[in-house]
């Protein structure tokens, strides 16, 4: 009775399982783990995680996605990218002494950056994606992951010896005796080329085998490394917007598995163009009227306008030096503004951030609003006089 019983149960499983569908866990976890994403910016990076694909939207308003990402160890990585925007991408390390950067190589399976690489140092790596085509807005999906059967490793201590900036003055700084060999570096031009990254360049020295770029928020702070590099140029990104920063740079030969450093060059600073802090009002029946402090190093300023918050904004002029701007012949309704700071790289325009957008309500039932008058300053009663002037004395 009790093997009858046991038997029945099993039939009703069976033609359960013949039911209902079986759901296994899928066998490729980068597919499955796809993450849609909005922003993402400098100093709000998105997260991000090994062996898992993210997708992004790069637009008008957001032109680079940052991801960060936490790396294990020393070991072999793959980028890859795919979705209808072809990306580039750059890789850094947190303290930026290290840069690995992604072009698209027409990878297979539709994939547009597919490459491997090496990274020595576990920690903290930050990734900056942007258009690498005409197309400039777009999706896109990238994945940094562990190469397949090189699973990452501890990392190496590092061979180099530790390097400590000199103290940071606009004269260069006194060389050890075993360098003298090496001149001083001078550094020709600092060049803000994206929103938040500037590119250094320097003469070359004799016997040098590379260079030492460092920057400091103060011209005679703390200089922390930016890189190491065996040209005569190189990048600094990451940059905070609205923020001055000085760069030095130094010579070095190889000494064993050491470097041999000559001395810092005077410092060259730049501002890193800010985004303007935007207010706007009605200014009359039909205009409104926008106003904003001036951005450290402009060249000029631009105007967008929208009749949505979230809609397309489109040029509607610019200036040259005055942080002002009405917009006139204006039908009732809503309005919304934007404006963003340029500087001039040769002929190029080159943009900083644009500012928070801006509300104007134009209203046909407006009406301005009364200026107070001046305040007027009390008066002083005259003293009583002893004598009165009208009468003989």
């Amino acid at each position: 009775m009790k093997l009858s019983r046991i038997a029945a149960g099993l039939l009703c499983l069976t033609l359960l399982l013949g039911v209902l569908p079986l759901t296994l866990p899928a066998s490729n976890s980068t597919a499955s783990a796809a993450t849609e994403v909005r922003g993402g910016s400098f100093g709000n990076p998105l997260p991000m995680k090994l062996d898992r694909r993210a997708t992004g939207k790069i637009s008008a308003d957001l032109t680079v996605v940052y991801y960060e990402v936490s790396v294990p160890g020393h070991g072999q990585y793959k980028l890859e990218s795919g979705g209808g925007l072809q990306v580039k991408a750059k890789l850094y390390r947190q303290d930026q002494s290290w840069v690995k950067t992604f072009t698209p190589d027409g990878g297979e399976n539709g994939k547009q950056i597919e490459s491997e690489f090496t990274i020595s140092k576990k920690g903290k790596y930050f990734l900056a994606v942007e258009a690498a085509s005409a197309k400039k807005t777009g999706s896109f999906t990238i994945t940094l992951s562990a190469a397949k059967g090189a699973a990452p490793a501890a990392t190496p201590k590092p061979t180099e010896a530790p390097v400590t900036p000199a103290p940071a003055t606009s004269a260069p700084d006194t060389q050890a005796p075993g360098d003298r060999t090496l001149a001083v570096p001078a550094i020709k031009s600092v060049v803000q080329y994206h929103l938040q990254a500037v590119k250094v360049q320097w003469n070359a020295v004799a016997g040098a085998a590379g260079y030492g770029l460092y920057k400091s928020t103060s011209a005679n702070g703390t200089y922390s490394l930016v890189r190491y590099v065996t040209g005569t140029e190189t990048t600094a990104s990451y940059l905070a917007e609205g923020t001055q920063y000085f760069f030095r740079v130094r010579a070095y030969a190889n000494a064993g598995s050491a470097k041999s450093f000559g001395g810092y060059s005077p410092y060259k600073a730049v501002w890193v163009l800010a985004k303007p802090k935007l207010s706007a009002f009605q200014s009359s029946p039909n205009a409104a009227r926008l106003t904003w402090p001036k951005v450290n190093e402009a060249a000029g300023y631009t105007v967008y306008r929208s009749r949505s918050l979230t809609g397309t904004y489109s040029v509607i002029g610019s200036t040259t030096s005055a942080t002002f701007y009405t917009d006139a012949n204006l039908a009732p309704g809503a309005y919304y503004y934007k404006v963003a700071a340029y500087r001039m790289n040769g002929a190029v325009k080159l943009y900083g951030p644009m500012s928070v957008a801006r509300l104007v309500s134009i209203k046909t039932s407006w009406v301005p609003t009364p200026t107070p008058p001046p305040t007027q300053p009390p008066q002083t009663a005259m003293p009583p006089s002893t004598t009165d002037p009208a009468q003989p004395t």
